[in-house]
């Protein structure tokens, strides 16, 4: 119907700098802090070893690190755990987002805070991806856009100025792009300016909506 219904990947937000700074402080903060096991308010003694090691090749760093990554994203995580004779956790690994385990007795679910990343900010992480891809084709192409007008009504053909369109965006890409040769029956008319202020001021907005969605400081992003 004329809309954007595809889902926003994880790997579109992390081409966004911002998003990738903002996770990294969260995971940098979070996923090195050990876990404890309570009973009431004491810790147990001996703690269970799955809380700090696991019979995988990933160690626990890297569940919590991708249990985090889960909760930034998507709003919530899921372990596959095995259990002992009496029903005690033995180890426990992080379910891949993609993977199904439909028994609820070999899972433990972590809601997140939130809807996650993916689900809140869609509209805003494909708008900046727009934005990453306006700005790299200003930095490829920096000079203002030229339009090329014939100056006399000679019968120019469309493959004839189609050459001469491309021999210019050529040009302009080229290391010596600020001169070219332009043939007397054309004119060479510049629109707009090279001023990237509002580029700036935009991605620094993608900045600050990212810090606000994550309830990071803006600052710790810069």
């Amino acid at each position: 119907f004329g809309t954007d219904t595809v889902p926003v990947t994880r790997i579109e937000a992390m081409s966004l700098p911002s998003v990738v700074v903002a996770r990294g402080l969260l995971l940098g903060a979070l996923a090195g802090r050990p876990l404890r096991a309570l009973r009431g308010q004491e810790l147990l003694d001996p703690q269970p070893t799955w809380l700090y090691r696991t019979d995988t090749d990933l160690p626990p760093w890297h569940r919590m690190a991708h249990t985090l990554d889960d909760i930034i994203f998507y709003g919530s995580s899921l372990w596959a755990v095995e259990r002992g004779s009496e029903g005690q956790i033995t180890d426990a690994v992080r379910v891949p987002w993609d993977d199904i385990y439909p028994d609820r007795k070999s899972v433990i679910y972590f809601p997140g805070p939130f809807e996650g990343l993916l689900n809140v900010a869609g509209r805003s992480i494909r708008a900046a991806v727009d934005l990453e891809g306006s700005w790299a084709g200003r930095a490829r192409t920096p000079s203002p856009a030229i339009v090329l007008e014939e100056k006399e009504d000679n019968g120019m053909t469309q493959a004839e100025a189609s050459a001469y369109v491309k021999a210019v965006a050529a040009a302009r890409r080229d290391p010596d792009g600020t001169v070219m040769y332009i043939p007397y029956s054309l004119n060479a008319r510049f629109e707009g300016n090279t001023s990237t202020d509002l580029t700036i001021e935009a991605r620094n907005a993608v900045k600050l909506d990212i810090a606000n969605l994550l309830n990071v400081p803006t600052a710790m992003l810069d």
